[in-house]
């Protein structure tokens, strides 16, 4: 796919959970950064409880290595152990239509 494969993640927190949600999502992106084929993950905060993670990989193959990686399955952990979301998360994967 010549323009890559786009994903973008969300994510609401319970009201006493967003800050804690908002660092483990921030500790994500140094790791994710350093994968091979990531061309660029950010978070855009829309409220103080909901995050969207926009990725974007050069192939969906080295997303799902992504997810099989330590910093995610810690990342993971630590929302599920905390309870932290309103629902569960969404991942909606993307690709070119042009």
């Amino acid at each position: 796919m010549p323009d890559g494969f786009h994903v973008l993640i969300f994510f609401e927190a319970k009201p006493s959970k967003a800050q804690v949600l908002g660092r483990i999502l921030v500790d994500l992106i140094a790791p994710t950064r350093a994968e091979k084929g990531c061309r660029y993950p950010f978070a855009d905060i829309e409220n103080s409880g909901k995050f969207t993670v926009v990725e974007a990989w050069d192939t969906y193959e080295q997303w799902q290595q992504h997810l099989q990686t330590p910093h995610v399955a810690k990342a993971l952990g630590e929302i599920n152990a905390e309870g932290m979301l309103t629902q569960p998360f969404t991942a909606q994967q993307l690709r070119s239509i042009a």
